[in-house]
């Protein structure tokens, strides 16, 4: 039979730069009585191994291109009209999920 379980593990502190992942999730593991068995699958999220690798940006430091700006610009504009014709398309009824 195939069946599909997913466990949060709680208890994982804030990853930081140098962080020893693999240590941290074997702890998580122990701490949430999860003992992985043959076939499992880990998964682990990209954000938590780019910080731990300390690949991370502070966007304030980043100048964006003008082609950026432009699709920055567009994708605003184009997210109003969605957020217009969402408003008129069901504001008869309150909620789209009840029309």
């Amino acid at each position: 039979m195939t069946s599909l379980e997913v466990i949060a593990l709680q208890g994982l502190p804030l990853i930081s730069a140098g962080d020893d992942l693999v240590e941290l999730v074997a702890s998580a593991l122990k701490l949430n009585e999860v003992t992985p068995r043959a076939g499992d699958v880990l998964v682990v999220a990209q954000k938590i191994v780019s910080k731990a690798e300390g690949r991370v940006v502070d966007l304030a430091t980043i100048e964006p291109s003008a082609q950026a700006v432009a699709l920055r610009r567009m994708s605003t504009r184009t997210r109003g009209l969605w957020r217009s014709f969402y408003r008129s398309r069901f504001a008869s009824c309150g909620r789209a999920a009840a029309c």
